[in-house]
């Protein structure tokens, strides 16, 4: 479930993946066969074009290979990319001997090919992800997160899922979850940011897009939270003191000194 889930949130770099190794396919076969022998060997490569495409698709099924895509260096991008093509290539060629094939295709353009998507897909990722964080530095298209948690852990809370931001999202509001808490108003703010308590909850998320929740709360109130947020469409993150059992489709990640679980 999570896994399909971020393949939908990353379905801009499935298609930049797929373009990139299209045309490198065609630059291999082109720089290797020839057009003299392009219609001989033809029948051969279109095979083996949807057996790479088939390849990338099942390594997205293993492993998510767009995780944190945005927040890597460029030499964790360069090696994400060289280990994505080697891997599928090596697939490839294990499947081929196995099905007693290996003779018939030319391992030449296998290389040219791991070699051509290499550059071409580092290049293009690259660039697109410069222009997603343009736009998400500038406030559009952010992801709007609200942080859910008690006055008494709000700085701190506060500033570990900041931590995590590289400007891909903007905190919309803080929902305060302390009992009998009447000083959080519609108008009342924390470091610029709203502060609603629970009885104007509703009214804040049909005037303002959340679209994530960080979660800091009691274990007795964090699987209800979190399952609100969830049927409305909200993805929540919830700290590691909730009960496991109340949620499906969990995975753990860290910010700073917090481990939180994503539903």
């Amino acid at each position: 479930m999570q896994k399909h889930g971020s393949a939908v949130k990353h379905i801009d770099f499935i298609i930049i993946d797929l373009l990139c190794m299209e045309l490198s396919f065609i630059a291999a076969y082109k720089t290797r066969i020839g057009a003299a022998e392009a219609a001989y060997f033809s029948s051969y490569y279109k095979m083996m074009n949807f057996i790479i495409i088939l390849a990338y698709f099942l390594m997205l099924f293993f492993k998510d290979g767009h995780s944190n895509i945005l927040k890597r260096n460029t030499f964790k991008e360069l090696r994400s990319v060289f280990f994505l093509n080697v891997i599928i290539i090596g697939v490839i060629i294990i499947g081929l001997f196995f099905m007693k094939q290996s003779t018939t295709y030319s391992r030449i353009i296998f290389g040219l090919f791991c070699i051509y998507d290499t550059i071409l897909m580092f290049a293009v990722r690259t660039i697109w992800k410069e222009y997603l964080l343009s736009k998400f530095k500038s406030g559009e298209n952010n992801v709007g997160v609200m942080i859910v948690t008690y006055r008494k852990y709000l700085d701190e809370f506060l500033a570990a899922v900041e931590s995590k931001n590289n400007g891909y999202f903007t905190v919309r509001g803080i929902l305060l979850l302390d009992e009998g808490d009447e000083k959080a108003k519609a108008d009342e703010k924390h470091k610029e940011i709203p502060l609603v308590s629970q009885d104007i909850l509703l009214d804040f998320l049909k005037n303002n897009v959340v679209d994530e929740a960080y979660i800091l709360a009691e274990k007795n109130e964090s699987g209800e939270l979190a399952n609100n947020f969830l049927t409305m469409g909200i993805t929540a993150h919830v700290s590691i003191n909730m009960v496991l059992d109340n949620l499906p489709h969990v995975t753990i990640d860290h910010a700073k000194n917090y481990m939180i679980i994503t539903s």
